[in-house]
């Protein structure tokens, strides 16, 4: 019996050895570490730097970063690129590794959910909490082709977190200026509402009264225009959920 065992266990030592050496195909990992800032801080930083600014955490920011890179979305955006279907139920994947269209085996089925399987399997990603950085990696048959989809997916990713902040960016725009025109209508009938009384107390002068009034408005819009501007240049950097922005 034992002999039987230890039998059983060399058959399978040198198949495995015999498919790793001959059968198993050749991958190449392209690997690249991004950094997540603390958008918080008063640091001046780049877009081309940073993927994801920090809102509440950093980890938590790297997180939603991961979930949306393993995406399908992201995996159909790479497909109509580099042909990652294809890719993966062609002869360029070793037997274990390769996705067959018709097969009696759920898990070698070449279908939308094994497909981005096979796709995050190749993704790999590990946060380093003390340095703030993401490490990401890509396996491919093709170095070169593991280096492009890497890059791809850190760009895509990028341009994709930039739609949102502009979205978010016009929606908060859009609440400014409404709020801003309430204010101003409020702000001016207080000061009609102020000169009546004025004038019905003789408390002072009424030209002058209006003089300074209209001066004090020209300076609150002139200073709520650079505010404006100071926000829009802000977003452009800033999370628009931190501090900074709000």
């Amino acid at each position: 019996m034992k002999l039987f065992i230890r039998l059983i266990f060399i058959i399978l030592f040198i198949s495995l050895s015999l498919y790793i050496t001959s059968i198993e195909s050749e991958r190449y990992e392209s690997t690249a570490i991004t950094l997540l800032k603390d958008l918080e801080k008063k640091q001046k930083i780049s877009l081309s730097e940073v993927l994801l600014g920090q809102g509440s955490s950093t980890l938590q920011d790297s997180k939603l970063l991961e979930l949306y890179i393993r995406s399908y979305e992201m995996y159909d955006y790479l497909d109509h690129i580099y042909h990652l279907s294809a890719y993966y139920s062609s002869k360029s994947l070793d037997p274990l590794h390769r996705l067959y269209p018709d097969t009696l085996f759920p898990s070698l089925q070449k279908n939308k959910a094994n497909l981005l399987h096979r796709y995050n399997e190749d993704l790999i990603t590990v946060y380093d909490d003390p340095s703030g950085t993401l490490k990401l990696s890509f396996i491919h048959t093709d170095p070169q082709k593991a280096q492009q989809i890497l890059q791809s997916i850190i760009q895509h990713a990028e341009e994709t977190i930039n739609t949102f902040a502009r979205e978010n960016a016009t929606i908060a725009l859009q609440f400014i200026k409404k709020q801003r025109k309430e204010k101003r209508k409020l702000f001016i009938e207080a000061i009609k509402k102020l000169i009546a009384y004025q004038n019905r107390h003789h408390t002072i002068d009424p030209n002058v009264d209006v003089e300074r009034k209209i001066t004090i408005l020209g300076e609150l819009e002139t200073e709520l225009v650079k505010n404006e501007v100071e926000y829009a240049t802000k977003l452009k950097t800033f999370n628009p959920n931190s501090r900074e922005v709000k």
